[in-house]
């Protein structure tokens, strides 16, 4: 069983089309969760609310370029993870 798993696993790696075909499917299920996760909705209902579609985005599209820049550009991410990390 797990050796068939395994198996299944190491086609994947072994196979670029089939590992960004599993990944891109990875990030839309995941998808919806990160979205609620940056999004300024707090409290119980709220961020489920968001989830479900009936509310809409807060961030604009400029917002997300924005996240997506400083995520990528690794000295960026070093000054924004150091930024909002509580310990520092």
């Amino acid at each position: 069983m797990i050796e068939n798993h395994q198996e299944q696993l190491n086609s994947v790696i072994a196979d670029d089309a089939k590992l960004q075909s599993a990944f891109d499917e990875y990030v839309q299920k995941w998808k919806p969760v990160m979205n609620t996760w940056i999004q300024p909705y707090k409290g119980k209902y709220l961020p489920s609310l968001y989830k479900k579609g009936l509310l809409p985005s807060i961030i604009t599209k400029n917002k997300k370029l924005l996240f997506t820049n400083l995520i990528r550009c690794e000295a960026h991410r070093d000054i924004l993870i150091n930024s909002i990390n509580p310990n520092k």
